[in-house]
């Protein structure tokens, strides 16, 4: 117990010295935790308080945290990009517009909402550019890509940008019926304004044109009394065309397969199938002359040119069954192939060379006028002694309009035969034209008349004498290259000749020819282009022999249906 006594008795001792060490220490606690209460945030911790509340939907008091951040750090991007859309969200639109100008778009990589509210800032004060500026960076695919779009071509209209506004109002397509209903009317509105603006230029351009031609004339011309009509002048500088005829730089390389259906009478007569690779190099020159006639709507100058085109080309023809001759869609080449088929010259395999010639001088009142001549000869089997071809000689008279092209052209050609007789004449003249009556879908018109002239072996040949045509046309571009054309046609075709009818040594007749064609081109990568077309032909023909009528029924066709289906490679140069 004793003992006991005496460690208790050292233990209150050694409390009692050391209560004064254990008082000093204590202020020290207070101390630490003032320290702790005066600390302040760093920025990422202010800006990833002032997103949570922005994601939580709470945006004054997000604003409130972005605003105070920027007091600290001005030069916050992020945080400047966030206080405009939280001022967006509550609807300070014009505040945020403010905010939104400190931020340049194209140095920023503003997401495709926020590129929306960029630009709606802009647009509800009016200011065209920068408004353009954010809903053009709405990236295709997002779900305010449509809506920007519709905006963004309001932006342009405003802006006199009439192009970009047809092309934002054809790619705003998904939209409310309301913005519906008015992109319609704004497609009008631009298609009305383009020509307004296309007419003022022109009537500046011959002021301007006036006042060039009184201060440098090489040739002074005679007076005019129509101030209206451009005067042809020499000019100097450096010429540039801009008619319709161009010369082509490729080297096209194609695949195709056809097929045809060929009845009389209802009952399947004949086909025929064909699968044909091909290769041409095609390069020239053109030479602009320095006689011209005032400008174009784009105020390029209208320069006069000549140009010289050849072609150099090879082809394999694998071919099963007769062909069937197709006046409403027959080009030159094919024509000369498909006669000399006819007569018994096949060619599997050929090569070719075609030369082309040409002038092209404008006119006043936004007309051109061409002359020009071809030359074309295929060897069958490479051989020279072995050819075939067609010549024809041309001319041409045709009008840029603001509305679309139009234009009348006359043809003077001949088939050649082997050896390179003539086998057939072919004497043409056409009338076109041709205008866009919505962004990218043009309608065309065509009236032509063909005569004629079997000569030598070629009054062998079955064919007519003349046709008249008359042709319709719709082509619509869309995105990734993609072409849609639909062709309809009625021709007349008159003194028919059929030389293959059973008991019968020839037998004439008229015909009248209804024909629709449909095709699909698409060309997703620079390049390449692939694309298929169906032709249907139905013929209602009257022979001039009552005596013939049964057979020929059942010996000469009434219906033809062919296809085809090809890909290519075209290195443009």
């Amino acid at each position: 117990m004793r003992q006991a006594t005496v460690i208790i008795g050292r233990l209150l001792l050694g409390f009692i010295l050391a209560a004064p060490t254990l008082r000093a220490a204590a202020p020290a606690q207070p101390r630490l935790a003032k320290n702790k209460a005066h600390a302040q945030p760093g920025v990422r911790a202010m800006f990833d308080q002032g997103q949570a509340l922005f994601d939580a939907g709470k945006f004054a008091d997000a604003l409130g945290v972005y605003e105070s951040l920027l007091r600290r750090y001005p030069g916050h991007m992020p945080a400047q990009i966030q206080m405009a859309k939280s001022l967006y969200r509550l609807e300070r639109i014009k505040d945020a517009q403010a905010v939104f100008a400190k931020i340049n778009p194209k140095e920023q990589d503003l997401d495709a909402e926020t590129s929306y509210e960029y630009g709606w800032s802009f647009y509800t004060i009016k200011a065209w550019d920068g408004a353009l500026v954010g809903m053009q960076r709405v990236p295709p695919g997002h779900s305010l890509y449509d809506l920007a779009n519709y905006y963004g071509a309001i932006c342009a209209i405003k802006l006199k940008r009439f192009d970009l506004a047809e092309d934002m109002l054809d790619k705003a397509v998904v939209l409310p019926d309301k913005l519906a209903k008015s992109r319609t009317m704004y497609i009008k509105h631009v298609q009305a304004l383009r020509l307004m603006h296309e007419r003022a230029a022109l009537s500046q351009e011959r002021v301007q044109e006036k006042d060039a031609l009184n201060a440098t004339v090489v040739k002074k011309p005679k007076p005019h009394k129509d101030k209206d009509v451009p005067t042809i002048i020499l000019t100097e500088g450096p010429p540039k065309h801009q008619g319709f005829q161009t010369v082509d730089h490729s080297a096209l390389l194609k695949f195709e397969v056809d097929h045809q259906n060929v009845s009389a009478s209802g009952v399947t007569q004949k086909s025929y199938d064909a699968t044909v690779a091909s290769f041409d190099f095609t390069n020239g020159v053109l030479l602009p002359l320095p006689l011209a006639a005032g400008k174009d709507p784009q105020g390029a100058l209208r320069q006069s040119a000549v140009g010289m085109q050849f072609t150099l080309g090879a082809e394999n023809r694998s071919s099963k069954g007769t062909e069937q001759r197709l006046l409403a869609d027959e080009t030159w080449q094919s024509l000369a192939r498909q006669l000399n088929s006819d007569l018994g010259s096949k060619q599997p395999r050929s090569g070719r060379a075609d030369v082309q010639l040409w002038g092209e001088v404008p006119l006043p009142s936004s007309l051109w006028v061409a002359m020009g001549g071809e030359y074309s000869l295929t060897y069958y089997d490479f051989v020279r002694g072995q050819r075939i071809g067609y010549r024809q000689a041309y001319a041409a008279l045709r009008g840029k309009y603001p509305w679309g092209n139009a234009g009348i052209e006359g043809h003077l050609g001949a088939i050649l035969g082997t050896s390179g007789q003539v086998i057939t004449e072919i004497n043409n003249v056409g009338i076109s034209g041709d205008m866009e009556i919505m962004p990218k879908l043009v309608l065309g018109a065509k009236l032509a008349m063909d005569i004629y002239d079997y000569s030598g072996r070629g009054q062998d040949l079955d064919g007519p004498d003349r046709t008249a045509t008359g042709e319709l046309s719709a082509t619509q571009r869309l995105p990734l290259g993609l072409k849609v054309q639909l062709t309809g046609s009625y021709q007349q075709q008159s003194n028919y000749i059929f030389r293959h009818v059973p008991s019968f040594l020839a037998v004439s007749a008229d015909g009248r020819v209804l024909t629709g064609k449909g095709s699909v081109e698409i060309a997703p990568i620079p390049y390449v282009s692939a694309g298929l077309s169906e032709l249907l032909t139905t013929t209602k023909w009257s022979e001039k022999n009552p005596n013939a009528a049964d057979s020929f029924a059942v010996s000469v066709p009434d219906y033809v249906e062919s296809f085809s289906v090809w890909a290519a490679v075209n290195l443009a140069f």
